[in-house]
């Protein structure tokens, strides 16, 4: 694993016009996916506007979101 930490943050666009901006290192990790799950992937961000990395921090950041809000709902 390699760390990215870029000077100056980037914005990204999001579908409906929003936007992220990211001022912090990421890490440069690789994934294997199924061809299907790919696939899924590829025609989401495509329908979306995104681009394949955008949709997957999407899903990903969705996922560890809604994992906390059950996590404080339950405590």
């Amino acid at each position: 694993m390699t760390l990215a930490c870029p000077l100056v943050g980037y914005i990204r666009s999001l579908a409906m016009g929003s936007l992220w901006v990211y001022n912090g290192c990421m890490v440069n990790f690789n994934l294997r996916l199924p061809d299907d799950l790919h696939e899924a992937i590829k025609a989401a961000a495509e329908r979306e506007g995104r681009s394949r990395h955008g949709q997957i921090l999407w899903y990903l950041r969705r996922a560890v979101e809604n994992g906390e809000r059950r996590s404080a709902q339950e405590a």
